[in-house]
């Protein structure tokens, strides 16, 4: 439609005679729009308060999380690489052994149990993470199923 044809139509419709609305038809359509309003309405304090209720409780779940992260951080690391929990145990079986073979406990007897402790310690990771490789291939390579049927 060109700009002409759309300002004629507006001037057609300009020039018509409108009809008088009916008595009460103002009141009804505004009548139902605020009944509308006031239902939409009742969600919306509802739903913050669920939201905010949502969002602390997501709060207090990722605090948890975290503080439950670091402490099995720590207790692995402990395991895996000689923190102080690993030197108490080589210090003790240094004064196990320092007892048994009637030797005063030094310091190069502790870093030495220490040393061979924290050897043992990542040689048996390394195995572990080399049989965990294994099993993966052989159920991603589907060898697992040739090897049970044999």
């Amino acid at each position: 439609m060109t700009p002409e044809e759309e300002r004629d139509i507006e001037r057609r419709l300009r020039s018509l005679a409108l009809r008088p609305a009916r008595p009460g038809l103002r009141e009804k359509v505004l009548e139902a729009a605020a009944k509308y309003k006031k239902e939409a309405a009742w969600t919306t304090p509802r739903l913050r308060w669920c939201l905010a209720g949502c969002m602390a409780v997501l709060v207090v779940v990722f605090v948890i999380d975290a503080g439950l992260g670091r402490k099995q951080q720590s207790r692995l690391q402990a395991l895996m690489d000689g923190s102080p929990r690993m030197h108490d145990r080589a210090a003790d079986e240094s004064r196990v052994l320092a007892e048994v073979l009637g030797e005063p406990v030094d310091r190069k007897l502790v870093a030495r149990n220490e040393r061979i402790a924290s050897e043992e310690m990542r040689a048996g990771q390394v195995r572990r993470e080399k049989v965990l490789r294994e099993l993966l291939k052989e159920v991603f390579d589907g060898s697992e199923g040739a090897e049970n049927n044999h």
